[in-house]
């Protein structure tokens, strides 16, 4: 208890801005796959496009971030890109099984992940909307408090 307490104290008290990194990092290993896992994988455009819910044991107010697979254009191998704050503490959680997803030919797959972020006096949710524009092999995301 006292150790989660200390860690909601060091959280920042701001929330702060999302990236969209390479999966080259410790956040992105098998052993940080959520629990249960039945809730920890999404596919979307049939299949193509895989979601996966990563969650860090420390810091204790937050360490879950997002991965996101697509297959690559020119030889379809998977590409992996690494969803997290700028600080790379990531949210408190995740609730990727509330998912919602919409398809714009002129800008890809956007899907709609509900997220909770301590601000150091509570939690605040907010919604990330990623983008996936697999004809660019690009992933964007913006937050919505």
């Amino acid at each position: 208890m006292i150790r989660l307490a200390l860690a909601l104290l060091l959280c920042p008290a701001t929330l702060s801005a999302e990236i969209v990194r390479d999966c080259d990092t410790d956040m992105a290993n098998a052993r940080n796959l959520y629990r249960p896992f039945e809730d920890a994988t999404r596919s979307f455009a049939n299949g193509a496009i895989g979601f996966v819910a990563l969650r860090r044991e420390e810091p204790a107010c937050c360490g879950a971030v997002l991965m996101v697979l697509f297959p690559d254009n020119e030889i379809g191998f998977q590409t992996c890109r690494l969803i997290t704050t700028e600080d790379e503490m990531g949210w408190s959680d995740t609730d990727l099984p509330a998912a919602r997803a919409r398809y714009d030919p002129a800008t890809g797959l956007t899907v709609h992940v509900p997220t909770r972020r301590h601000d150091g006096t509570g939690f605040a949710r907010r919604t990330l909307a990623v983008t996936v524009d697999r004809a660019a092999e690009t992933v964007t995301v913006t937050a919505n408090d």
